[in-house]
């Protein structure tokens, strides 16, 4: 009987394990090109319409000071982008009690719903476009590679432990 309950112990411990990595994974991905600055042109000797693309960190976006220009332009990014940022930090916090706390299996879920909630708000930003005189059409865009393994990560973290019992 007390060999089987240190088994779904440590089962438990690596599905807490778990959602903490999905966490951290996505943090960590804040500091690599996350998200996208695109620019769509008018061509007029072409007549055609051109995207010009540029990845962005995350974390650049937030911090530098060489956004600080387009942070003022992209209101509704940058609150969106700064809300999923403190939910990620709190997605770590409320993973890393779960190790700590009796009803640790509690704020694994939390954590990893959090991080779940933080990636799929997140998506909100690709509605936020500025256009220009010369109608230039700006907006940020986290169509990356990086933002669906961050986002599958999420749904792996909470899928971990959403049948944890204690």
């Amino acid at each position: 009987m007390a060999k089987k309950k240190n088994s779904n112990n440590s089962v438990s411990l690596i599905r807490k394990g778990i959602a903490l990595v999905a966490s951290i994974v996505t943090f960590i991905f804040f500091f690599l090109e996350m998200i996208a600055l695109k620019r769509k042109y008018i061509n007029v000797i072409k007549d055609e319409a051109e995207v010009e693309t540029l990845g962005v960190k995350f974390s650049d976006f937030l911090f530098s000071e060489d956004y600080e220009a387009v942070r003022e332009t992209f209101g509704t990014a940058t609150t969106i982008m700064w809300i999923v940022f403190i939910l990620v930090i709190a997605s770590i916090a409320l993973t890393s009690l779960a190790f700590l706390m009796k009803k640790g299996a509690m704020f694994s879920k939390l954590g990893a719903g959090v991080l779940v909630l933080a990636m799929v708000l997140m998506f909100v930003i690709n509605f936020d476009t500025v256009e220009s005189i010369i109608k230039v059409t700006t907006w940020y865009s986290n169509i990356t590679a990086l933002y669906f393994v961050a986002l599958a990560l999420s749904a792996g973290g909470l899928a971990s432990v959403v049948t944890l019992k204690k």
